[in-house]
């Protein structure tokens, strides 16, 4: 079984995108950075490369969800 992801919001204590759950990382990094670019005058590739590393930026995190 492949590996699920939903993204949680720490700032709202609650997951994001009505607790979407993305079939990879690269869907809920792709989500994310989406959700960024809408208002972001930084740099989406440092952003994009923070998520694949540590799996969070800002108040948000990736997290893989159990089996």
């Amino acid at each position: 079984m492949k590996n699920k992801y939903r993204i949680w919001d720490n700032q709202l204590k609650h997951y994001a995108f009505q607790d979407h759950i993305f079939n990879s990382k690269l869907e809920a990094i792709d989500q994310l950075i989406s959700y960024f670019s809408a208002d972001c005058d930084g740099d989406l590739t440092k952003i994009r490369k923070c998520l694949w590393e540590c799996g969070e930026f800002s108040d948000l995190a990736i997290e893989k969800m159990e089996k």
